[in-house]
């Protein structure tokens, strides 16, 4: 049950960060200042 709960959090967690990174590139993309390395620096 812990490890269940530790690995849910996690996924959790992970999730939100994604969401960020997504929400940091559209804001990049409108702003026009969207380039190559902030794609590769994320992956």
């Amino acid at each position: 049950y812990l490890l269940w709960l530790f690995s849910s959090q996690i996924s959790e967690t992970i999730g939100s960060l994604l969401k960020m990174v997504i929400v940091e590139n559209i804001k990049h993309v409108w702003s026009g200042e969207y380039e190559p390395e902030h794609c590769s620096f994320w992956l």
